[in-house]
């Protein structure tokens, strides 16, 4: 193959993965704002201890700490079938609990879903 025609046929390739790959990573993410409420926490917590206790979450787990990451892992296990995002969100942390799917936090138990929704919280109500 002559070098012009390699030069041609990289660069092509290069831009047929780099498009895709630029649009993906930087448009804007769009999902229900209600992921990044926790409504059981909402009830004792102030927006300042659940943005506290987000924080520590992304601290403990430091995979799992861009807004598109934690939707993506909300959003996953989310089943709107029979209501809504709010009652799916209750079966996920009823069933974290049950499957020992828990952290501990500043000295809480939370379900995984919760300290999810904390994490995705601290990040998207920042001051």
């Amino acid at each position: 193959m002559e070098r012009k025609k390699f030069v041609l046929l990289a660069s092509a390739v290069v831009v047929a993965v780099a498009i895709p790959t630029w649009h993906y990573k930087f448009r804007s993410l769009e999902y229900d704002k209600s992921l990044a409420k926790p409504q059981l926490l909402s009830n004792i917590w102030d927006s300042e201890a659940i943005i506290r206790i987000g924080e520590l979450y992304r601290k403990q787990h430091p995979d799992e700490k861009s807004v598109r990451n934690l939707v993506s892992l909300l959003s996953d296990s989310l089943s709107t079938e029979n209501g809504s995002i709010e009652l799916s969100i209750a079966k996920m942390i009823r069933e974290d609990f049950k499957t020992g799917s828990t952290v501990t936090i500043d000295g809480w138990i939370l379900s995984t879903t919760e300290g999810r929704q904390c994490a995705l919280y601290s990040l998207t109500n920042l001051k």
